[in-house]
């Protein structure tokens, strides 16, 4: 996971009189029991709602950062979930009232979403029941890439490898923080072929991370000319690998940090 820059602007359906119309009814069913998912409208899967967070979003998962296809084995995440929440107490009526709003939505692949995150929303405190009541009182332990910057919580291991000798990466905790670990083992970022998939790209960044080294050694040791010349081609190069564009951007940025080359990684 990584930063997500949302826009300050929500999608001209989410402000649509079609969805002030479905929220309404929303908030008549909530009023007397609770909302069911097919008491939803859909409209949060529009066609200029779900490029606008694709768009966002580098074209990636915000989960598992793969890059993914706008309308292939692709969904809209509701971060708080709209109806039921597998955390809360049966009498919770889930966060029917986020539903269309746009700073909880995501687009997220498939496999992410109805595999792992589900309707999961895990919280320190107690779950709010209204929209009345304070979300940051909650205390979310699910990481929201919009509001934190989830490379504050999770880093990555790559010192194992499979059985065939293939790289593995693995998402770890940073701090040991109770946001890295439930992110990590609610959204299944280990799980399926993610450690394999992040660990293709370890042999691309090890050789960049070596011209790096060597470039700087040429120049500090030898005074050599080429050594800047390399060592600026490098620094060009680990940026746009670490790019928020890339897939594994975050495991792409904690590698050349562990390498203390933390410096040339892209500001995106």
């Amino acid at each position: 996971m990584i930063r997500i820059r949302r826009k300050s602007t929500a999608p001209d359906t989410l402000k649509s009189q079609k969805v002030k119309d479905a929220q309404k009814k929303i908030e008549g069913i909530a009023a007397q029991r609770k909302p069911a998912s097919k008491d939803f409208q859909s409209h949060w899967g529009e066609d200029d709602v779900r490029t606008a967070l694709w768009e966002m979003q580098h074209r990636k998962c915000c989960d598992c950062e793969r890059k993914r296809d706008k309308n292939r084995e692709s969904d809209i995440e509701h971060f708080r979930p709209k109806a039921d929440v597998t955390e809360a107490d049966e009498a919770h009526k889930g966060y029917w009232w986020l539903a269309y709003e746009w700073p909880n939505l995501f687009f997220s692949c498939r496999h992410c979403n109805q595999g792992h995150k589900k309707n999961h929303f895990p919280v320190a405190n107690q779950h709010a029941v209204g929209p009345t009541d304070s979300l940051l009182a909650e205390g979310a332990l699910l990481i929201d890439p919009t509001v934190q910057d989830p490379e504050d919580f999770l880093s990555y291991d790559w010192s194992i490898k499979d059985k065939k000798g293939k790289d593995l990466v693995f998402v770890v905790p940073r701090g040991d923080t109770a946001e890295g670990w439930t992110t990590k083992n609610v959204l299944g970022l280990n799980q399926g072929t993610l450690p394999t998939d992040r660990g293709e790209i370890i042999v691309t960044l090890q050789a960049l991370a070596g011209k790096m080294r060597t470039g700087i050694y040429m120049l500090q040791e030898m005074l050599d000319e080429r050594g800047a010349r390399l060592i600026e081609a490098a620094a060009q190069q680990i940026k746009e690998e670490t790019s928020a564009k890339r897939a594994f951007a975050g495991f792409r940025r904690d590698f050349f940090r562990k390498q203390n080359l933390g410096q040339y990684i892209s500001p995106d």
